[in-house]
């Protein structure tokens, strides 16, 4: 495959605004469904090295719970990197979602992974986005990602936003929602780059492990319980 090549340049106050005027437009363009592919895409995808379902249906909450947040908790489960009783508490939100969403939206047509490494700064002065993950959904869901890892001049490009399409009341208040789909696939390419998946609780090391210049004995890593291999299911 052969794209153009864009060089690129420094982050600019007004190319921010005028990619808030034109992410907007994005949105507006719609999607038949949420979850539905863009036309002729896969409905098996994947968010960089994390299977993602493009599985269309009616309404959001229902579908985010379905096919954006219990998929990748379950996997979180079955490899005990976190505890049954930890995962109830995402559970609870997904059963709250109906009310936690705020104003019922038509389907947008997202980028799906907009956090800033997919942000290219053009040396022309414009902005393009990169490396998608398209899928109808909600518009706050592309908002959120933006804050969720840093963007240069954030604030005229939510501003460019607003101006063309302003979000709902309360949606500064949804960001967290909207960016728990993306932490999940976070830690899901974390564990498909480690052999045994990464661990959210590595186990303590002494003081003299923590000073400057300590050397742990030879294949002490081997047999931390950080790195050991699960038996096989």
């Amino acid at each position: 495959m052969v794209t153009e090549r864009v060089p690129t340049g420094q982050p600019d106050g007004a190319a921010a605004t005028r990619f808030g005027h034109a992410l907007a437009a994005l949105h507006a363009a719609g999607a038949p469904a949420f979850g539905a592919p863009p036309p002729g895409g896969p409905e098996e995808a994947y968010i960089g090295l994390a299977p993602m379902r493009n599985a269309p249906r009616g309404d959001w909450p229902g579908w985010f719970a379905e096919h954006r947040l219990l998929p990748y908790l379950r996997r979180a489960v079955d490899a005990g990197t976190l505890r049954p009783a930890e995962a109830a508490v995402v559970e609870q939100v997904c059963e709250r979602l109906p009310e936690l969403a705020g104003p019922a939206e038509p389907p947008a047509r997202l980028h799906g992974d907009l956090w800033n490494g997919n942000v290219l700064w053009g040396a022309d002065g414009e902005v393009r986005i990169i490396d998608p993950a398209a899928h109808g959904g909600h518009r706050e869901t592309d908002l959120a990602m933006l804050q969720l890892f840093g963007c240069p001049h954030l604030d005229r490009v939510l501003a460019g936003y607003q101006e063309a399409a302003p979000p709902a009341d309360g949606w500064r208040r949804r960001v967290g929602l909207h960016q728990l789909f993306r932490c999940w696939c976070t830690w899901c390419c974390s564990a498909a780059a480690t052999p045994n998946g990464p661990s959210p609780r590595p186990a303590a090391r002494s003081r003299n492990e923590r000073n400057e210049g300590h050397r742990r004995p030879a294949g002490g890593a081997r047999n931390s319980p950080r790195l050991r291999r699960r038996p096989p299911t």
